[in-house]
Protein backbone atom coordinates (compact mmCIF):
# COMPACT_ATOMS: atom_id res chain seq x y z
CA UNK A 1 0.00 0.00 0.00
CA UNK A 2 1.37 3.38 -0.75
CA UNK A 3 1.95 5.84 1.80
CA UNK A 4 0.31 9.13 2.66
CA UNK A 5 2.18 11.70 0.89
CA UNK A 6 3.83 13.58 4.47
CA UNK A 7 4.66 9.87 5.68
CA UNK A 8 6.24 9.08 1.91
CA UNK A 9 8.59 11.46 3.27
CA UNK A 10 9.08 10.94 6.60
CA UNK A 11 11.95 9.38 8.86
CA UNK A 12 10.74 8.81 12.00
CA UNK A 13 11.83 5.96 13.51
CA UNK A 14 14.95 5.90 11.71
CA UNK A 15 18.67 6.70 12.44
CA UNK A 16 21.10 8.08 10.22
CA UNK A 17 24.94 7.45 10.25
CA UNK A 18 26.50 10.42 8.60
CA UNK A 19 30.44 11.35 8.08
CA UNK A 20 31.50 15.18 7.27
CA UNK A 21 28.34 16.48 9.12
CA UNK A 22 30.22 19.41 11.02
CA UNK A 23 30.00 21.62 7.78
CA UNK A 24 28.91 22.68 4.14
CA UNK A 25 27.30 20.35 2.42
CA UNK A 26 27.21 17.07 4.96
CA UNK A 27 26.37 19.78 7.77
CA UNK A 28 22.98 20.39 5.42
CA UNK A 29 21.81 17.00 4.72
CA UNK A 30 22.84 16.18 8.33
CA UNK A 31 20.09 18.40 9.50
CA UNK A 32 17.61 17.74 6.93
CA UNK A 33 17.07 14.46 7.32
CA UNK A 34 16.97 14.97 11.49
CA UNK A 35 14.12 17.64 10.61
CA UNK A 36 12.18 14.50 8.92
CA UNK A 37 12.26 13.13 11.68
CA UNK A 38 15.41 10.89 12.32
CA UNK A 39 18.36 10.09 14.87
CA UNK A 40 21.66 11.33 13.93
CA UNK A 41 25.17 9.78 14.63
CA UNK A 42 27.89 11.99 13.11
CA UNK A 43 31.11 10.56 12.67
CA UNK A 44 33.95 12.99 13.15
CA UNK A 45 37.70 13.21 13.53
CA UNK A 46 37.34 15.16 16.90
CA UNK A 47 34.66 16.43 19.20
CA UNK A 48 36.07 20.14 18.90
CA UNK A 49 32.78 21.30 16.62
CA UNK A 50 29.58 19.85 18.37
CA UNK A 51 27.22 22.71 16.30
CA UNK A 52 25.50 20.09 14.29
CA UNK A 53 24.60 17.80 17.08
CA UNK A 54 23.91 21.07 19.56
CA UNK A 55 21.18 22.19 16.49
CA UNK A 56 19.58 18.75 16.33
CA UNK A 57 19.23 18.03 19.53
CA UNK A 58 18.55 21.94 20.95
CA UNK A 59 16.66 22.95 17.96
CA UNK A 60 15.15 19.99 16.62
CA UNK A 61 14.69 17.82 19.19
CA UNK A 62 16.16 14.70 17.84
CA UNK A 63 19.02 12.52 19.47
CA UNK A 64 22.56 12.51 18.24
CA UNK A 65 25.43 11.47 19.04
CA UNK A 66 29.45 12.15 17.70
CA UNK A 67 31.78 8.77 17.69
CA UNK A 68 35.06 9.97 16.83
CA UNK A 69 36.94 8.32 13.80
CA UNK A 70 39.72 9.47 11.32
CA UNK A 71 38.81 8.27 8.04
CA UNK A 72 41.90 8.24 7.03
CA UNK A 73 42.66 5.24 9.02
CA UNK A 74 41.67 1.91 7.70
CA UNK A 75 41.07 0.29 10.83
CA UNK A 76 39.58 3.45 12.12
CA UNK A 77 36.88 2.96 9.38
CA UNK A 78 36.20 -0.69 10.11
CA UNK A 79 35.36 -0.11 14.05
CA UNK A 80 32.73 2.54 12.88
CA UNK A 81 29.42 0.10 12.87
CA UNK A 82 30.52 -2.14 15.89
CA UNK A 83 31.14 1.18 17.76
CA UNK A 84 27.32 2.35 16.80
CA UNK A 85 26.08 -0.54 17.72
CA UNK A 86 27.41 -0.85 21.37
CA UNK A 87 25.94 2.49 22.08
CA UNK A 88 21.94 0.80 21.28
CA UNK A 89 21.86 2.20 17.86
CA UNK A 90 20.85 0.39 14.62
CA UNK A 91 21.89 2.63 12.01
CA UNK A 92 19.46 2.17 9.06
CA UNK A 93 20.67 5.09 6.49
CA UNK A 94 24.42 5.57 6.03
CA UNK A 95 25.33 9.02 4.59
CA UNK A 96 28.53 9.28 2.72
CA UNK A 97 29.45 12.75 2.48
CA UNK A 98 33.33 13.78 4.23
CA UNK A 99 35.60 14.45 1.75
CA UNK A 100 39.33 16.58 1.36
CA UNK A 101 40.95 18.43 -1.14
CA UNK A 102 44.46 18.47 -2.48
CA UNK A 103 45.28 20.72 -5.73
CA UNK A 104 48.71 20.19 -7.51
CA UNK A 105 49.45 20.37 -11.11
CA UNK A 106 49.23 16.60 -11.99
CA UNK A 107 53.03 16.44 -12.90
CA UNK A 108 53.67 16.90 -9.64
CA UNK A 109 51.26 15.81 -7.55
CA UNK A 110 52.46 14.47 -4.35
CA UNK A 111 52.12 10.27 -3.64
CA UNK A 112 50.90 11.62 -0.08
CA UNK A 113 48.48 13.77 -0.97
CA UNK A 114 46.78 10.64 -3.66
CA UNK A 115 47.13 8.22 -1.20
CA UNK A 116 45.06 10.45 1.68
CA UNK A 117 42.63 11.96 -0.72
CA UNK A 118 41.80 8.23 -2.22
CA UNK A 119 41.72 6.91 1.22
CA UNK A 120 39.22 9.13 2.29
CA UNK A 121 37.28 9.77 -0.39
CA UNK A 122 36.73 6.36 -1.45
CA UNK A 123 38.34 3.55 0.45
CA UNK A 124 36.58 4.79 3.27
CA UNK A 125 32.98 5.03 1.58
CA UNK A 126 33.54 1.57 0.72
CA UNK A 127 35.20 0.28 4.09
CA UNK A 128 32.13 1.57 5.70
CA UNK A 129 29.08 0.83 3.21
CA UNK A 130 30.87 -3.02 2.80
CA UNK A 131 30.80 -2.58 7.06
CA UNK A 132 27.22 -1.38 6.65
CA UNK A 133 25.91 -3.73 4.29
CA UNK A 134 27.23 -6.27 6.22
CA UNK A 135 25.15 -5.68 9.48
CA UNK A 136 21.93 -4.77 7.29
CA UNK A 137 22.43 -8.39 5.70
CA UNK A 138 22.84 -10.24 8.89
CA UNK A 139 19.53 -9.05 10.58
CA UNK A 140 16.50 -11.34 10.20
CA UNK A 141 14.41 -11.01 7.49
CA UNK A 142 11.59 -10.38 9.86
CA UNK A 143 12.73 -7.12 10.86
CA UNK A 144 12.10 -5.38 7.51
CA UNK A 145 8.25 -5.76 6.68
CA UNK A 146 8.61 -4.35 3.62
CA UNK A 147 11.86 -6.12 2.44
CA UNK A 148 13.88 -3.00 2.13
CA UNK A 149 16.79 -3.43 4.79
CA UNK A 150 18.14 -0.23 4.65
CA UNK A 151 19.35 2.97 2.23
CA UNK A 152 23.86 4.03 1.36
CA UNK A 153 23.61 7.40 -0.26
CA UNK A 154 27.39 8.53 -1.69
CA UNK A 155 28.20 12.06 -2.23
CA UNK A 156 29.89 12.01 -5.48
CA UNK A 157 30.89 14.94 -7.53
CA UNK A 158 30.26 17.02 -11.25
CA UNK A 159 33.95 15.83 -11.19
CA UNK A 160 32.80 12.22 -11.45
CA UNK A 161 31.76 13.22 -15.42
CA UNK A 162 34.37 15.90 -15.44
CA UNK A 163 38.54 15.63 -14.95
CA UNK A 164 38.60 19.62 -13.41
CA UNK A 165 42.40 20.63 -13.26
CA UNK A 166 44.74 20.11 -10.95
CA UNK A 167 43.03 17.83 -8.90
CA UNK A 168 43.28 14.42 -10.24
CA UNK A 169 43.33 12.36 -6.90
CA UNK A 170 39.91 14.21 -6.23
CA UNK A 171 38.63 14.03 -9.61
CA UNK A 172 39.61 9.88 -9.37
CA UNK A 173 38.12 9.33 -5.98
CA UNK A 174 34.96 10.90 -7.02
CA UNK A 175 35.06 9.16 -10.67
CA UNK A 176 35.19 5.60 -8.33
CA UNK A 177 32.39 6.83 -6.02
CA UNK A 178 29.64 7.12 -9.32
CA UNK A 179 31.20 3.45 -10.07
CA UNK A 180 31.16 2.14 -6.52
CA UNK A 181 27.61 3.12 -6.13
CA UNK A 182 26.40 1.49 -9.14
CA UNK A 183 28.74 -1.66 -8.40
CA UNK A 184 26.77 -1.74 -4.70
CA UNK A 185 23.96 -1.14 -5.96
CA UNK A 186 24.43 -4.14 -8.51
CA UNK A 187 24.33 -6.84 -5.23
CA UNK A 188 22.24 -5.09 -2.99
CA UNK A 189 19.11 -3.51 -4.22
CA UNK A 190 17.59 -6.82 -4.53
CA UNK A 191 18.47 -7.83 -1.08
CA UNK A 192 16.68 -4.64 0.52
CA UNK A 193 19.48 -2.20 0.34
CA UNK A 194 19.55 1.01 -2.38
CA UNK A 195 22.13 2.99 -2.85
CA UNK A 196 22.44 6.19 -4.86
CA UNK A 197 24.67 9.27 -5.15
CA UNK A 198 24.80 12.60 -5.62
CA UNK A 199 27.04 14.83 -7.39
CA UNK A 200 27.49 18.12 -6.32
CA UNK A 201 28.40 20.74 -8.89
CA UNK A 202 30.20 23.67 -7.71
CA UNK A 203 28.96 24.83 -4.59
CA UNK A 204 29.85 27.92 -1.94
CA UNK A 205 31.73 25.48 0.53
CA UNK A 206 35.54 25.72 2.52
CA UNK A 207 36.49 23.04 -0.06
CA UNK A 208 35.79 25.69 -2.88
CA UNK A 209 36.98 29.00 -0.99
CA UNK A 210 40.37 29.22 -3.49
CA UNK A 211 37.89 28.80 -6.62
CA UNK A 212 35.68 31.22 -5.59
CA UNK A 213 38.77 33.79 -4.69
CA UNK A 214 40.30 33.30 -8.08
CA UNK A 215 38.07 36.23 -10.16
CA UNK A 216 38.95 34.30 -13.41
CA UNK A 217 37.81 30.70 -12.49
CA UNK A 218 34.67 31.88 -10.54
CA UNK A 219 34.10 34.71 -13.47
CA UNK A 220 34.11 31.39 -15.65
CA UNK A 221 32.08 29.66 -13.45
CA UNK A 222 29.43 31.85 -13.34
CA UNK A 223 29.24 32.47 -16.84
CA UNK A 224 28.80 28.47 -17.73
CA UNK A 225 25.51 28.42 -14.27
CA UNK A 226 22.43 29.34 -16.44
CA UNK A 227 20.93 29.94 -12.56
CA UNK A 228 23.85 32.75 -12.05
CA UNK A 229 24.26 32.01 -8.65
CA UNK A 230 26.53 28.94 -7.02
CA UNK A 231 24.79 26.30 -5.03
CA UNK A 232 23.95 26.57 -1.55
CA UNK A 233 24.33 23.52 0.70
CA UNK A 234 20.95 24.26 2.17
CA UNK A 235 19.76 23.16 -1.57
CA UNK A 236 20.72 19.37 -1.00
CA UNK A 237 17.91 19.09 1.85
CA UNK A 238 15.75 17.73 -0.33
CA UNK A 239 17.20 15.40 -2.49
CA UNK A 240 19.11 13.99 0.86
CA UNK A 241 15.35 13.52 2.70
CA UNK A 242 13.95 11.86 -0.85
CA UNK A 243 17.08 9.29 -0.87
CA UNK A 244 16.73 8.11 2.47
CA UNK A 245 12.69 8.20 2.74
CA UNK A 246 10.10 5.85 1.23
CA UNK A 247 9.34 8.27 -1.61
CA UNK A 248 12.95 6.58 -3.32
CA UNK A 249 12.07 2.94 -2.86
CA UNK A 250 12.56 2.47 -6.77
CA UNK A 251 14.95 4.18 -6.82
CA UNK A 252 18.88 2.76 -6.84
CA UNK A 253 22.19 2.44 -8.53
CA UNK A 254 21.57 6.54 -9.31
CA UNK A 255 23.85 9.32 -9.49
CA UNK A 256 22.18 12.60 -9.89
CA UNK A 257 23.75 15.77 -11.18
CA UNK A 258 23.09 18.96 -8.95
CA UNK A 259 24.85 21.57 -11.35
CA UNK A 260 21.85 24.45 -11.47
CA UNK A 261 22.07 23.07 -15.29
CA UNK A 262 25.52 22.82 -16.00
CA UNK A 263 25.96 20.41 -18.33
CA UNK A 264 22.45 21.68 -19.86
CA UNK A 265 24.29 25.25 -20.48
CA UNK A 266 27.15 22.88 -22.12
CA UNK A 267 24.72 20.96 -24.37
CA UNK A 268 22.80 24.02 -25.61
CA UNK A 269 25.99 26.20 -26.42
CA UNK A 270 27.35 23.19 -28.29
CA UNK A 271 23.38 22.38 -30.10
CA UNK A 272 23.15 25.85 -31.43
CA UNK A 273 26.45 25.90 -32.47
CA UNK A 274 26.44 23.13 -34.59
CA UNK A 275 22.66 24.61 -36.04
CA UNK A 276 23.63 28.02 -36.73
CA UNK A 277 27.38 27.07 -38.79
CA UNK A 278 26.38 23.88 -40.59
CA UNK A 279 22.68 24.64 -42.42
CA UNK A 280 22.85 20.68 -43.99
CA UNK A 281 22.78 19.89 -39.93
CA UNK A 282 19.49 21.56 -39.32
CA UNK A 283 17.64 17.95 -38.38
CA UNK A 284 20.29 17.76 -35.47
CA UNK A 285 18.80 17.04 -32.72
CA UNK A 286 19.65 17.87 -28.60
CA UNK A 287 19.50 14.69 -27.49
CA UNK A 288 22.37 13.96 -30.46
CA UNK A 289 24.27 17.18 -29.49
CA UNK A 290 24.12 15.85 -25.94
CA UNK A 291 25.50 12.72 -27.14
CA UNK A 292 28.62 14.88 -28.55
CA UNK A 293 29.30 16.25 -24.89
CA UNK A 294 29.41 13.02 -23.52
CA UNK A 295 32.45 12.39 -26.12
CA UNK A 296 34.00 16.31 -25.82
CA UNK A 297 34.14 15.61 -21.90
CA UNK A 298 36.14 12.56 -22.41
CA UNK A 299 38.58 14.45 -24.37
CA UNK A 300 38.97 17.53 -22.09
CA UNK A 301 39.06 15.42 -19.47
CA UNK A 302 42.38 14.35 -21.13
CA UNK A 303 43.97 17.61 -22.59
CA UNK A 304 44.93 19.88 -19.44
CA UNK A 305 43.58 23.58 -19.95
CA UNK A 306 40.93 22.71 -22.21
CA UNK A 307 37.23 24.24 -21.93
CA UNK A 308 34.38 22.71 -23.37
CA UNK A 309 33.55 26.19 -24.41
CA UNK A 310 37.36 26.23 -26.42
CA UNK A 311 35.68 23.13 -28.90
CA UNK A 312 33.20 24.97 -30.88
CA UNK A 313 36.38 27.01 -32.74
CA UNK A 314 38.92 24.13 -32.19
CA UNK A 315 40.77 22.97 -35.73
CA UNK A 316 39.28 19.61 -37.19
CA UNK A 317 41.84 17.61 -35.81
CA UNK A 318 41.06 17.71 -32.23
CA UNK A 319 37.55 17.16 -32.88
CA UNK A 320 38.64 14.25 -34.59
CA UNK A 321 41.14 13.57 -31.08
CA UNK A 322 37.85 13.68 -28.99
CA UNK A 323 36.32 10.81 -31.17
CA UNK A 324 39.67 8.87 -30.76
CA UNK A 325 39.77 9.08 -27.30
CA UNK A 326 36.28 7.98 -26.95
CA UNK A 327 37.29 4.81 -28.02
CA UNK A 328 39.72 4.33 -24.98
CA UNK A 329 35.97 4.65 -22.57
CA UNK A 330 35.83 1.16 -21.72
CA UNK A 331 32.62 2.11 -20.38
CA UNK A 332 31.07 4.46 -22.64
CA UNK A 333 27.11 4.27 -21.87
CA UNK A 334 26.50 6.24 -25.22
CA UNK A 335 27.12 3.02 -27.87
CA UNK A 336 26.31 4.76 -30.92
CA UNK A 337 29.06 7.14 -30.13
CA UNK A 338 31.88 4.16 -29.50
CA UNK A 339 30.64 3.02 -32.96
CA UNK A 340 30.87 6.11 -34.77
CA UNK A 341 34.34 6.59 -32.62
CA UNK A 342 35.59 2.48 -33.54
CA UNK A 343 33.80 3.38 -37.68
CA UNK A 344 35.60 6.61 -37.48
CA UNK A 345 39.26 5.17 -36.96
CA UNK A 346 38.66 2.99 -39.58
CA UNK A 347 37.67 5.28 -42.12
CA UNK A 348 41.00 7.70 -41.20
CA UNK A 349 43.30 4.53 -42.28
CA UNK A 350 41.54 4.07 -45.36
CA UNK A 351 41.01 7.85 -46.11
CA UNK A 352 43.69 10.77 -47.07
CA UNK A 353 42.06 13.19 -46.48
CA UNK A 354 38.81 14.88 -44.78
CA UNK A 355 35.91 15.64 -46.15
CA UNK A 356 35.45 19.22 -47.65
CA UNK A 357 34.14 21.68 -45.36
CA UNK A 358 30.52 22.83 -45.85
CA UNK A 359 30.11 18.94 -48.00
CA UNK A 360 28.21 16.21 -45.96
CA UNK A 361 29.41 12.90 -46.94
CA UNK A 362 27.35 11.21 -44.56
CA UNK A 363 23.16 11.26 -45.01
CA UNK A 364 21.62 12.20 -41.74
CA UNK A 365 19.34 9.54 -39.81
CA UNK A 366 16.86 7.82 -41.56
CA UNK A 367 19.18 6.80 -44.81
CA UNK A 368 19.12 3.54 -46.32
CA UNK A 369 21.95 1.09 -45.27
CA UNK A 370 22.79 0.79 -49.20
CA UNK A 371 22.78 4.99 -49.94
CA UNK A 372 25.21 5.19 -46.81
CA UNK A 373 27.58 2.31 -48.28
CA UNK A 374 27.71 4.12 -51.82
CA UNK A 375 28.03 7.76 -50.43
CA UNK A 376 31.10 6.53 -48.40
CA UNK A 377 32.70 3.67 -50.49
CA UNK A 378 34.16 2.51 -47.34
CA UNK A 379 33.68 -1.51 -46.76
CA UNK A 380 33.92 -0.39 -42.85
CA UNK A 381 30.68 0.57 -42.65
CA UNK A 382 29.68 -3.11 -43.20
CA UNK A 383 31.13 -3.90 -39.60
CA UNK A 384 28.76 -1.26 -38.00
CA UNK A 385 25.33 -1.88 -36.31
CA UNK A 386 23.55 0.97 -38.40
CA UNK A 387 20.00 0.77 -37.49
CA UNK A 388 17.04 2.52 -35.44
CA UNK A 389 18.81 4.55 -32.88
CA UNK A 390 22.27 3.43 -34.21
CA UNK A 391 22.19 5.78 -37.40
CA UNK A 392 22.53 8.58 -35.21
CA UNK A 393 26.68 8.03 -35.92
CA UNK A 394 26.28 9.16 -39.54
CA UNK A 395 25.31 12.41 -38.32
CA UNK A 396 27.96 12.39 -35.21
CA UNK A 397 30.97 11.99 -37.11
CA UNK A 398 29.88 14.34 -40.04
CA UNK A 399 29.59 17.00 -37.37
CA UNK A 400 32.76 16.30 -36.22
CA UNK A 401 34.27 16.26 -39.97
CA UNK A 402 32.54 18.97 -40.98
CA UNK A 403 33.38 21.62 -38.65
CA UNK A 404 35.70 24.42 -39.89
Amino acid sequence: MVSSFPSLFSLSGKTALVTGGTRGIGQAMAIALAEAGADIVLVQRDESNTATRDEIVNRIGRKAWIHVAELSDREAVKGIIPAVLKLGVKPDILLNCAGIQRRHPSEKFPDEDWDEVLQVNLTSVFTLSREFGAYLLSRDASEFPTGKRGTIINVASLLSFQGGITVPAYAASKGGIAQLTKALSNEWVAKGINVNAIAPGYIDTDMNVALINDPNRNAGIMARIPAGRWGKPEDFKGVVIFLASEASNYVSGEDQCFDESWDTATTLSLFHHFNSEMPWLAGLTESDTRSLVTVFKGSVAAIPNLSIESLKSMPLKVRIASLLYATQIEDLSEQPIRRAATWLVRRLETTQNAPANGDCPFPRAGCSLPELKRICSNPCVDQVDLHGESLQCCVLVSTVLSCP
